[in-house]
């Protein structure tokens, strides 16, 4: 019930740490909070996730939210049916003391792509939140139900801008300096397939 194969942490603005797990909870992971008390430490699990659905990574705010990307398989038919997976970036608030989860942004439902059949088209691979409240976040791997290729973009989530847009590059993790300058990593470019990053989006 509260979870297993932990797969991130972090340390909160209120010091406390804050994780994933990949697996445990309803199916599909858990998110974490560990205070310490004393020589140990005291779990409460914020938030519980069904099957099919994956949190891949987890920031906080400085206000003291949490911004997340999390991923759910849809099972779809078209012209054949198969399992798309679809990227999701969601907040964790508290209100009354409790922990409420809305989600931001859904690649699926936000733009009718489950309509059309191109669902699972972007996967979000991480986010990050500057010091003006804008999101940017990285799009990864495309999985869909005939394969898998690789496509890699930093979007703004605010307007959906595209700051970087490479086919076959592989962005992933991000970072956020207090100047505002975006870092990242991406494994399908380079001389030896890897780099790492620097971009200084515009205002």
């Amino acid at each position: 019930g509260d979870g297993g194969q932990p797969n991130s942490l972090l340390v909160g603005q209120d010091g406390n740490l804050y994780g994933t797990t990949h697996a445990g909870g309803g199916g599909g992971g858990v998110i974490f909070q560990l205070v310490p008390f004393g020589d140990s430490w005291t779990e409460t699990i914020i938030g519980s996730y069904g099957e099919h659905t994956q949190i891949v990574s987890l920031n906080h705010e400085i206000s003291g939210n949490f911004y997340g990307v999390d991923t759910y398989d849809l099972y779809q038919c078209y012209d054949f049916c198969n399992w798309n997976t679809i990227g999701t970036i969601f907040m964790m608030s508290t209100s009354g003391g409790e922990w409420q989860y809305t989600t931001v942004y859904d690649l699926c439902w936000d733009h009718g792509w489950c309509d059309i059949g191109d669902a699972g088209f972007d996967v979000f691979r991480d986010v990050v939140i500057d010091a003006a409240g804008n999101i940017y976040a990285t799009e990864g791997e495309e999985s869909f139900g005939f394969g898998t290729y690789y496509s890699g973009s930093v979007v703004r989530l605010q307007d959906h801008q595209h700051l970087v847009n490479f086919a076959g590059d592989d962005f992933r993790d991000l970072e956020l300096d207090v100047s505002g300058k975006v870092y990242g990593t991406t494994g399908a470019c380079g001389g030896f397939n890897g780099t790492v990053w620097q971009l200084t989006p515009q205002r």
